[in-house]
């Protein structure tokens, strides 16, 4: 039986009964409208950005400030936690095993765990690792997804580089020190801020040694501006005029892990279209890319 937002709203409007000020349908149905992002009720049922059954549903990414905005328009002075804990239990009751989110930043490290579970777990790589005489050490796999680039009702796949640390014996011989992974991650939209079931496929595990380093990576094949391009998604001609912005890497607190990397396009003096065009695409002139951005670079600041 198809689950949408009217079954939402009467799961909500059912747990809000033990509040002092218990929600209508009406009041239950716009405060779920918003937690999927939406404005209002209307916005939310003329939305191309959502499916009419959201059984599927297994991860919700709450747009909190609206949520808790129309909480007070509607006249309910609950705060942030009374009403994301409802809204939690409401949506597991009528949704059963779906999570909730109160940022996107949240919704990644719960793909971050699932894909390090995964790929301990995988035989290939457990076979890799057992053939070191090491032990499995840190999973570094660094991704970057975006929500909006995830179609509606179809898998997006991602595909994510890394490797799994090896935690050396000292006692016994070495044979090898890190096992290089590939991962395709498939993430599916069920609505504007709803995910259906990740799924993770191990396509790679490949044990390496210390003079595998040089040659870790398929060579250099591209230069900056057309890796940009091919990132950016806009024409060579264009990313030429970014090669020499600011690219910082967003990197962990000791420096020994690279998230993203942020490209500041305000840096550098670009042609109001091509601003106009980042801003449409990106909404800001600060861009995030991915951790492996400089893999295939000609250059890179690693070398």
């Amino acid at each position: 039986m198809p689950i949408g937002i009217s079954a939402l709203a009467y799961a909500l409007r059912v747990g809000s009964g033990a509040l002092p000020k218990p929600f209508s349908h009406g009041h239950a149905q716009q405060l779920i409208a918003a937690a999927m992002g939406h404005k209002s009720l209307a916005s939310y049922q003329t939305s191309k950005e959502e499916l009419p059954d959201l059984s599927g549903t297994r991860h919700v990414v709450v747009d909190t400030d609206l949520l808790h905005e129309r909480l007070l328009e509607l006249g309910y002075a609950y705060d942030n936690e009374t009403i994301f804990a409802l809204l939690t239990t409401s949506l597991q009751k009528a949704l059963p095993g779906v999570r909730t989110y109160r940022t996107k930043d949240a919704f990644d490290d719960a793909l971050r765990d699932f894909i390090d579970e995964t790929v301990s777990n995988n035989g290939n790589v457990i076979n890799q690792v057992t053939m070191s005489n090491g032990s499995p050490g840190e999973v570094y796999l660094p991704f970057e997804t975006s929500l909006d680039d995830i179609p509606l009702g179809d898998s997006k796949e991602f595909q994510i580089r890394g490797h799994v640390s090896l935690e050396q014996d000292l006692e016994r011989p070495y044979n090898g020190h890190k096992v290089r992974v590939e991962v395709s991650l498939y993430l599916t939209r069920t609505g504007r801020v709803c995910v259906g079931q990740p799924e993770v496929t191990v396509t790679h595990a490949e044990l390496l040694y210390y003079e595998d380093e040089d040659h870790d990576e398929e060579g250099p094949k591209v230069s900056l501006a057309q890796a940009l391009s091919d990132q950016l998604g806009i024409t060579l001609a264009e990313a030429q005029m970014l090669e020499d912005a600011d690219l910082q890497a967003n990197e962990s607190n000791d420096g020994g892990l690279v998230y993203s990397h942020i490209l500041d396009a305000a840096s550098v003096n670009l042609p109001p279209e091509l601003q106009a065009k980042l801003l449409e695409k990106f909404g800001s002139l600060s861009i995030e890319l991915p951790a492996f951005f400089y893999d295939n670079v000609h250059w890179s600041p690693y070398d």
